[in-house]
């Protein structure tokens, strides 16, 4: 293989226009289409693919329930009235949708329900009354018929007529003079959108007035990561302007689309702050002790050549990728700078770049085909962003592997091969220090022992919502409306699907039935049916009855006596009524409240939609949120059918899945670098202690994550790949160096070796802790994790590899035996 290498080399050394062509235009190439590549933002994305004929898709899909932003007018003093924040809801949602008129972000903002819907809903009432009245309910239909009760109804009915606004509420006096009204609206303000609100000057506040609520439905897609940052931009910068005119006005938002940009937007800046970091300082320690600049460029030239090839290969595949990708990619750029470490420090001791090909290539080969083996067994699980990683990763370090043989080496030259003698001569007296002590090796054969006993233990977090960040804003707005709607609970959507509205309903009958007796036994707070708008046909047809049996002649007479004496008292005539004596004769038929029309659809889509032709119906629950998984069971176990309208909630079946497929995965990627190291050392022995710093640093990673309580996440998992990457990466090259030394080779190629491994452990670790600045939980959890990783990686190549070489093999010849099992280890093989 470094034949090839070198005849290129020769080739591109005598044809420099081709040279440069091929680099600059497979460049651009690379740069152009990577340009395009569109990052998709959702934390979700960790979730393996939901089968699309299963209901559960719908957790996933565009229904407007989930994606609504909700806006919160709270008071900055004690001074504030609830006139004054329905005001300030009114105002600040009309300059909202006047800023938003050139974007058309905003499909509608529900934040009143106006009198004249109001007055058409409840005429629809009193046309279908007996649909819309339980059986529970007819002892207080009893009750505003009792004469104390009938002359209250009576007084507020002269006063609303009396009142400024009195033309506006005849009709529904003069159908409804008992109060019916108060039996269908009770409970009913808020129903459906996931909390108890109160209607007040027909504004929507929580139960204690002290925050006005507006609902706002995006009119983009859920996935259009790039609308729902425009839309918070245009929020945060409306808030702001409008606090600053009115700073007694607080103005709080949350909603699915601000959590997904508040992901992004700490990503990015995680991101940028965390590869600054690092490359500041691995920059600093490279012109310290290479002491010329251009080592710079041979550095960081390849991983950029190679992240850019990932990127365009990744577009051209399917357009898109995870952003968190990105994120966690900081650690694929410290194994990618290893790689051009390797040729950088070889190029130190040796100059000839012909010679740095004849030493590097094979080595350099094996070490990138293994960690390719052991990142694209991330392919394997069904999670998008695993499969994103596992591309971008071992598509990134063939792309540095190209260039580092093919382009770089032809930058090298005698003339500006500068390094700081004092700094390699310090690390050479590190690297010679001999830690294949006995007790060390002792130490780390207990430690190795203790952790894979423990590494059985280890605790595994399948809930995302640990991976996910909140920023104080955010937390604030759901703590605020969480406090003041549904006592401190968490309200979660469940749903009920079918390809009919009347097998919606049944569904939906049993998913209540279920919750009654998870309510009565204190599993839930309580919830909040649809029911109380859509009835069944079959139950209406009771109801109807039922109402039928109730207004007997004798009560209807006795009824209408009552109000003919009460209304004497405040001057009503006695025809003023005649509408609901009318009522009281009418012959009630069954009716859709879904096919009507009443409802505006603001109000619609929190209890009902139509999603490709199915019935979805909402159901808000209100529970602690760590109980969810719970109920779901306990749901499941009675039998009903329902869904969660929350991606999280099915993550926990769908992560256990991962991780067991990842144990599979795990012995894959083994077995594949196993059969390479078999390959290319035709060693058993040779293969093992090559494998022994991945194998080891892997279940050393996992007790000491069990023993200090330590849980293994999806993120751990793209953290295994690494591990199992760079600990064969160090073994590879420490076991050529010691082959090259037991060869009798007069040069010190293994001394070459370890300065490379020891610059790359510095910046891989310099890497690592720059993670642990990220205030994203997902990058941040990557850090301590990694560093165990790392640390057990480079004592075992250090000591416990060469250590075990010596004594199989060494030794043995140094003495004049035969290396034990000889007939297996074939050292003079892998001579060039």
């Amino acid at each position: 293989m470094e034949k090839i290498t070198i005849l290129i080399y020769r080739y591109f050394r005598n044809h420099k226009g081709v040279f440069y062509t091929i680099m600059l235009s497979t460049l651009l190439l690379f740069g152009y289409f990577s340009s395009k590549i569109a990052f998709e933002e959702d934390i979700s994305s960790l979730l393996p693919a939901i089968q699309e004929d299963g209901a559960e898709k719908l957790a996933f899909s565009e229904l407007k329930v989930k994606d609504k932003i909700y806006l919160q007018f709270t008071a900055a003093n004690d001074t504030v009235t609830p006139e004054q924040l329905a005001a300030a809801c009114d105002e600040f949602t009309t300059l909202l949708l006047e800023k938003d008129s050139a974007q058309l972000l905003i499909g509608s903002i529900f934040s009143e329900i106006e009198r004249s819907v109001l007055q058409n809903a409840i005429s629809y009432l009193y046309e279908n009354a007996p649909i819309f009245l339980t059986e529970e309910q007819y002892p207080l239909l009893d009750s505003l018929m009792q004469p104390e009760a009938l002359d209250r109804q009576m007084s507020e009915n002269y006063s609303l007529l009396t009142s400024m606004a009195g033309r506006a509420y005849r009709g529904m006096i003069t159908q409804d003079p008992i109060g019916l009204r108060n039996v269908f609206i009770s409970g009913v303000a808020g129903g459906g959108l996931g909390g108890n609100y109160t209607l007040y000057n027909s504004h929507l506040f929580s139960p204690d007035t002290t925050v006005a609520l507006a609902f706002l439905a995006p009119k983009f897609k859920s996935l259009d990561s790039k609308s729902a940052t425009r839309l918070v931009d245009l929020l945060d910068k409306e808030v702001a302007a409008y606090k600053d005119l009115n700073p007694n006005i607080d103005i709080l938002f949350h909603g699915a689309p601000v959590q997904s940009v508040s992901n992004s937007r700490r990503i990015k800046q995680d991101l940028l702050l965390t590869v600054s970091i690092s490359l500041a300082i691995i920059f600093i320690l490279l012109l310290v002790c290479f002491k010329n600049k251009r080592t710079l460029f041979y550095l960081v030239a390849p991983v950029i050549y190679g992240i850019l090839f990932s990127l365009a290969v990744i577009y051209l595949m399917k357009g898109s990728m995870s952003l968190m990708v990105l994120g966690i990619g900081a650690i694929v750029m410290g194994v990618a700078f290893s790689y051009c470490l390797h040729i950088i420090c070889h190029h130190k001791y040796v100059d000839a770049p012909e010679k740095i090909l004849e030493d590097q290539t094979v080595p350099l080969f094996i070490a990138a085909l293994t960690t390719i083996g052991a990142f694209a067994g991330l392919l394997l699980t069904e999670s998008e962003m695993l499969h994103d990683f596992g591309w971008f990763a071992s598509l990134g370090i063939f792309g540095t592997l190209v260039f580092a043989l093919i382009f770089l080496p032809q930058f090298l030259s005698t003339k500006n091969n500068k390094r700081s003698e004092k700094a390699f001569a310090t690390l050479q007296k590190i690297n010679a220090y001999p830690l294949d002590k006995p007790w060390l090796v002792g130490a780390l054969v207990i430690i190795s022992i203790v952790c894979y006993v423990a590494s059985g233990k280890v605790e595994f977090d399948s809930n995302l919502r640990n991976l996910g960040y909140d920023n104080q804003q955010i937390a604030r707005s759901k703590q605020l409306l969480a406090s003041k709607t549904t006592q401190s609970y968490d309200s979660f959507y469940f749903a009920t699907v079918a390809d009919d509205l009347e097998s919606t309903l049944s569904l939906t009958q049993q998913l209540a039935a279920g919750l009654d007796e998870m309510e009565a036994a204190g599993d839930i707070n309580g919830y909040t049916s649809s029911l109380a708008f859509f009835v069944p046909e079959a139950e209406q047809r009771e109801r109807i009855a039922r109402w039928k049996v109730y207004w007997t002649e004798e009560k209807k007479t006795e009824t209408r006596q009552r109000i003919v004496d009460t209304s004497k008292k405040y001057r009503f005539s006695e025809n003023t009524f005649t509408p609901f004596y009318q009522l009281l004769e009418k012959d009630f038929q069954p009716a859709s409240l879904y096919e009507a029309n009443v409802l505006p659809e603001a109000i619609m889509s929190n209890l009902i939609e139509d999603s490709e032709g199915r019935y979805v119906m909402f159901t808000p629950v209100r529970m602690h949120k760590d109980d969810l998984w719970k109920v779901g069971e306990q749901l499941t176990e009675k039998g009903v059918s329902f869904i969660v309208l929350d991606p999280m909630y099915y993550a926990s079946d769908m992560v256990k899945m991962v991780h067991n497929d990842f144990n599979t995965i795990l012995a894959i990627s083994s077995l594949f670098i196993l059969i390479v190291l078999l390959i290319s050392y035709r060693s058993i022995v040779l293969t093992l202690l090559a494998f022994l710093p991945m194998g080891l640093s892997w279940y050393i990673v996992l007790g000491c994550m069990a023993i200090f309580g330590l849980k293994f996440n999806l993120i751990n998992i793209i953290i295994s790949s690494f591990i199992f990457g760079i600990g064969v990466d160090y073994s590879i090259y420490m076991m050529d160096g010691l082959l090259e030394k037991t060869r009798g080779s007069k040069r010190d190629l293994l001394a070459y070796h370890k300065t490379a491994i020891f610059f790359s452990a510095v910046i891989l670790i310099i890497v690592i802790c720059s993670l642990l600045f990220a205030v994203h939980p997902a990058i941040q959890s990557i850090g301590i994790v990694t560093l165990i990783g790392m640390s057990a990686t480079i004592l075992i190549t250090y000591s416990m590899q060469p250590f075990f070489y010596h004594l199989l093999i060494t030794k043995r010849i140094a003495k004049g035996k035969k290396p034990i099992l000889e007939k297996w280890i074939r050292i003079n093989s892998t001579e060039k």
